[in-house]
């Protein structure tokens, strides 16, 4: 006989939950302060994923999307019942995650039980966080009814916003920022694209994908995407490319189907760890909202991102 030995470390979080008028988040919800969002778990409802995504959306947020052990940990801490949706699917054929933007990535963060995820008859998409396994997941048909899990900015009363956005001089549904004189126009999560799909867009329009060469400018699109997508959570493709000549070093450059390519300035806020752990083709960097470093991916088809073009004004 087999016998085999489950152990399940339960890990008690403090949360800050708020209670009056100067607090970050409406009462009831949670305030987690690396997201700077607010987390909600809804014990009171039972609905599919898509149902509860809905619920979410309809209180100014989304399901909550889970990309490191601090937020999982987190959402954990809010649990009183045993099974909760959150915000993201699992695609078994690719082994790679769909998260809120519809795009799909290698996770950086996955938290699985024990052999999961199965895909069970391959009806299997959705992932439930499990209170009771230590906030272990599971995927599960997404017609399956749930508590869940929402998660929305928070805001502070009187607080100003860090950046003012306006078109000035820039055409209409363009932004302007000034510190380089440029037009930004931000490709949502309904027109992601590949990197080169979406350079092409903006060839389009006389423009490249969005050239960051500092951490000030960097600050700014990545608020303008929280504004125009109205959600904490983004990913998003810049200009850069990555390549290489037979065994020499690493260069990178800004420039894509340009006719001329240019070297990439100093400011390049990847970690040396992602950058030697990339794969062949992964030349294309994008930013995303679970990390303050650049990320690398392929720049094929089904790697599919927001963007931003930018044009002189």
């Amino acid at each position: 006989m087999l016998v085999s030995y489950i152990f399940v470390l339960t890990l008690f979080v403090t949360v800050s939950v708020a209670d009056d008028s100067n607090t970050p988040c409406p009462a009831t919800w949670s305030f987690n302060e690396e997201s700077k969002t607010c987390i909600k778990a809804f014990n009171d409802k039972k609905v599919s994923w898509k149902k509860a995504r809905e619920f979410c959306q309809s209180n100014g947020g989304d399901l909550v999307v889970i990309q490191n052990f601090h937020m999982n940990e987190f959402v954990q801490g809010l649990l009183s019942l045993k099974r909760y949706w959150i915000g993201s699917r699992y695609n078994s054929n690719t082994k790679m995650m769909r998260y809120l933007d519809g795009g799909e990535v290698t996770p950086s963060y996955e938290a699985w039980a024990p052999r999961q995820p199965n895909n069970y008859r391959r009806k299997q998409e959705c992932i439930e966080i499990i209170r009771k396994r230590g906030g272990l997941w599971n995927d599960r048909p997404c017609s399956r009814r749930n508590h869940f899990v929402c998660e929305k900015p928070s805001v502070k009363k009187e607080q100003k916003a860090p950046f003012n956005f306006n078109q000035g001089p820039c055409d209409q549904d363009w932004v302007f920022y000034k510190e380089d004189g440029m037009c930004l126009l931000y490709k949502d999560a309904a027109n992601r694209a590949s990197s080169s799909d979406a350079e092409t867009d903006c060839l389009n329009y006389g423009a490249v994908l969005v050239v960051i060469n500092d951490k000030k400018k960097e600050d700014f699109v990545r608020h303008l995407a929280i504004q125009e997508s109205q959600t904490s959570q983004y990913s998003f493709w810049i200009n850069v490319m990555k390549g290489k000549r037979n065994d020499g070093p690493y260069f990178f450059y800004w420039g894509h189907d340009l006719s001329s390519k240019h070297p990439l300035g100093s400011y390049r806020p990847w970690s040396n760890e992602d950058l030697q752990n990339t794969q062949r083709h992964q030349d294309c960097v994008y930013i995303n909202s679970d990390s303050d470093k650049w990320k690398f991916d392929f720049c094929v088809a089904n790697r599919s991102y927001s963007y931003f073009c930018e044009v002189n004004a």
